[in-house]
């Protein structure tokens, strides 16, 4: 029988993660493939310590060359492309593997959880974002990286029509935990400004040398344009919906009164319909002007974008998920708004937003446990409410029959700062 599911990494001196890296993926990946693109610290001997062999691609500043190397080697139906530094359950494996036996997609995203803590066993709640990364494809059909460095394998599979879904199974990546973030940073713009001084007609390189760069400078906008210029005349829509959000980003801080952010916006929706930043962004203006189910619409469409173009985008992650949570409460179903605002919570953590919209929508559902477990449980010592919010809880609390409802009172108005 074929083997199902090849596991590809390339590594440079990872002598730190890659004993828990092959604790991981070694028993349950059907083949490991292990890239070395030049160690020189134990990288190696770790790994035929372990019992595995690895392969040697010599460096030349370009992520993408290298993992299509590792892609080219594994011989397994699936591939799934991962860092040192992840790390996943081997019955999440196992349960993905499963999915793969019966699938006939062509790829799939799966959720990267940077997290801010080293312990991903037991903490994982403590992270700070999470992202949708396709990482996972189906072998032997040409599928490839794109771009020397944040490269990209969705491109290839979208220029070849390929059908994509997702699974909601976790990985973790420890590569950005507090202590070491501020160096990999410092190590991708340095990679990215002597990428971006040997190319400076790419468009994917002067976007992040923009990123790197970022101020209220019109040298900034300017690269940003020419970005754009090029895309356009190479016909890589990707690449010009990429740069397009970057410009109405740049404007919207910098020029917000600017027409030309109206003017992207559409261009974003010629190239895709489906445009999640573009229906987030007409989410919220349609839902200041009161127009609850235009605004619904949207960003029903925009949720789906938080996977693919806002992916990585905390702040469109918050505003999409809590005005569904609002719209779906407008509409009368409880239980999905409730379903938004604990996806806010996972994701956030608990804050005043949150806590009362929560509650709301446990009373309204007569989900009274719930509503009082939250209610004891609000996580920090002020939540700092508005004055009409905590007269509105103190009238739900009110006007419920239970045990130590005195004590609870007097324990809510402390915590929202009443005492």
């Amino acid at each position: 029988m074929d083997k199902l599911l090849s596991i590809c990494l390339i590594f440079k001196n990872e002598e730190k993660h890659l004993p828990y890296f092959l604790e991981c993926f070694g028993g349950v990946a059907d083949e490991l493939i292990l890239v070395d693109t030049g160690s020189e610290d134990d990288s190696c001997k770790i790994i035929k310590d372990h019992g595995f062999e690895f392969s040697h691609f010599d460096w030349c500043n370009d992520f993408s060359k290298a993992k299509n190397y590792g892609m080219s080697l594994c011989s397994s139906q699936w591939i799934l492309v991962l860092d040192a530094d992840e790390r996943m359950s081997q019955q999440d494996i196992e349960f993905v593997k499963n999915i793969l036996s019966k699938s006939d997609m062509d790829g799939f995203y799966l959720p990267v959880v940077n997290l801010r803590s080293a312990d991903w066993r037991r903490d994982t709640n403590s992270y700070s974002s999470k992202q949708y990364r396709m990482n996972l494809v189906r072998n032997h059909k040409g599928f490839h990286y794109k771009y020397p460095i944040h490269e990209r394998l969705d491109i290839s599979l979208e220029s070849s029509n390929a059908s994509i879904s997702s699974i909601e199974v976790p990985i973790y990546h420890l590569g950005y935990i507090d202590e070491v973030c501020e160096d990999k940073e410092n190590r991708n713009i340095e990679l990215i400004e002597s990428l971006y001084n040997e190319d400076k007609q790419n468009p994917h390189l002067i976007l992040y040398h923009c990123l790197g760069k970022w101020s209220s400078s019109d040298e900034i906008y300017k690269e940003l344009q020419r970005s754009n210029a090029l895309s356009l005349s190479k016909k890589d829509h990707e690449q010009l919906y990429r740069g397009l959000v970057l410009e109405i980003k740049w404007l919207e801080e910098f020029n917000p009164k600017s027409s030309s952010i109206k003017v992207h916006l559409n261009k974003l929706l010629e190239l895709d319909p489906l445009s999640g930043f573009y229906h987030y962004k007409e989410g919220k203006i349609q839902m200041a002007l009161g127009d609850s189910n235009k605004a619904f619409a949207a960003f029903k469409i925009a949720k789906e974008g938080l996977m693919t173009d806002l992916s990585g985008d905390d702040t469109a992650r918050y505003e999409i998920t809590d005005n569904l949570g609002v719209l779906y409460g407008i509409r009368g179903e409880y239980k999905l708004a409730e379903d938004c605002f604990l996806d806010l919570e996972r994701y956030f953590t608990r804050n005043p937003s949150t806590w009362h919209q929560l509650l709301k929508v446990y009373f309204i559902q007569k989900k009274y446990r719930d509503f009082l477990e939250a209610l004891a449980n609000p996580e920090q010592s002020a939540i700092g409410l508005e004055r009409n919010k905590k007269i509105e809880i103190n009238k739900m609390v009110n006007s419920l029959e239970f045990s130590h409802k005195k004590e609870m009172l007097h324990f809510l108005n402390e915590v929202m700062g009443e005492v």
